[in-house]
Formats: C-alpha cells, sequence, structure tokens
C-alpha cells in the first residue's frame, strides 16, 4: 500500500535569516562569515558599508557571538552581496582562534536581541573548542574486571542478590 508524499521544500531565503561559516584551505586559517537576509538587517537598521562592534563569548558563553551597529568604534564592515535576484548581507570576522580551524557550511544560527546587541548562537561547530568541554564528557573508566572468587555466583554478584544464607523471601516472611 502506498500514499502519496506530502513534500515540502523550503527556499533558499527560509530559515532564521543569519547564517555563520568557516572557510579556510591547507595554507590559510579558517575564516568566519556571517551572513544576514535583508528582511534581518532592515530590522536592526543596518546598511551596506555599516561598522559593528563584535564581541566573542568565552567561558559559559562560548559559541556565542554579540554585535551591534556602531559606526565610531565598530570594526566589522557590512558589505551588500547579491546576483541581482537575491541579495544579502556579509560580515567577514577573520580567524577566531576560539573555535575549529577547518571550513564548515554555513548554517542557520540562533539569533536574539539582548540589551541593545544581536545575540548569536553559532551553529555545532562552535561548542566543539569549548574549554572543559572534554574533562566533563569524558566516559568514566570501567574498573578492572577480576576473575569469578571460587562459591561466588556471578549473577547474585550483578543483580544485588542477598548474600549466601539470607533469602529475600524470608526477609518478608519476618516483617
Amino acid at each position: 500500500m502506498f500514499r502519496a508524499a506530502v513534500i515540502s521544500l523550503n527556499a533558499s531565503g527560509d530559515g532564521t535569516g543569519i547564517k555563520a561559516g568557516l572557510r579556510g584551505s591547507a595554507k590559510a586559517p579558517a575564516k568566519l562569515t556571517l551572513i544576514v537576509n535583508t528582511s534581518v538587517a532592515k530590522r536592526l537598521g543596518w546598511l551596506a558599508g555599516d561598522k559593528l562592534e563584535v564581541l566573542l563569548g568565552e567561558a559559559d558563553h562560548h559559541g556565542l557571538i554579540r554585535v551591534r551597529k556602531n559606526n565610531s568604534v565598530g570594526l566589522a564592515v557590512v558589505e551588500k552581496k547579491g546576483n541581482g535576484k537575491v541579495e544579502y548581507f556579509s560580515i567577514r570576522l577573520g580567524h577566531q582562534a576560539l573555535y575549529v580551524n577547518r571550513s564548515e557550511a554555513s548554517r542557520w544560527c540562533q539569533w536574539d536581541e539582548v540589551d541593545g546587541w544581536l545575540e548569536i548562537k553559532l551553529p555545532r561547530w562552535s561548542l566543539e573548542t569549548k574549554p572543559g568541554k572534554g574533562k566533563a564528557e569524558e566516559p568514566a573508566i570501567a574498573a578492572p574486571i577480576r576473575s569469578r572468587p571460587s562459591g561466588n555466583s556471578v549473577t547474585s554478584s550483578l543483580m544485588g542478590d542477598p548474600p549466601p544464607g539470607r533469602s529475600a523471601l524470608a526477609q518478608r516472611g519476618a516483617e
């Protein structure tokens, strides 16, 4: 038996409105780029040539970036890109040693406005370099396997049976 498939394809412009990706090569370190669609840029009041302040999250905020428009002291430039049909804004942030040093395809990012800043949660690759990550997530070392002492049942030691001579049924009867 078959049923008709419901096919729902999102246009490339759909998503959260902000993407982050890394581009690098064997000779050059990976460089971080943010891509912002025109509707989000309009909402934020960004135009081509505007400059943004950029803050990178550390410790508990690793993987978060905060940006805000500040043409006086901003270093990251908002560049308008497109092919005539589709336009978007690109913000090149260069190599950031806090993150992995490899190419990663652009991925949609969650974002929110916080205290006048646009806070962007970078894709999963940003968490690979989070400080302390390896320590907390390392698997526990298993206890060495010991040979079975003679006279003891392996099942009883694994299943938590009472020691020999003490029956759980006998304990229930005494209650």
